[in-house]
């Protein structure tokens, strides 16, 4: 998926750049909003991939360790 990335702040305080991961049928992936996961260095991210058919599923991607 070229050109959709999550960007963030590394402990060091350097922007990093993930690339958000392709779901299988998918050609575009949205995401709609995040959440923490207390204690750790992981998000939630959630939001829907729309089909090259115009069909939307949702969709929830962790991002850490």
């Amino acid at each position: 998926m070229p050109g959709e990335y999550l960007y963030h702040v590394s402990v060091a305080g350097h922007w990093l750049r993930l690339p958000i991961r392709a779901q299988k049928g998918a050609g575009k992936t949205e995401i709609a909003g995040f959440a923490a996961i207390p204690g750790s260095s992981s998000v939630y991210a959630f939001g829907w991939a729309t089909t090259g058919g115009g069909q939307t599923r949702g969709v929830i991607l962790k991002y850490g360790a």
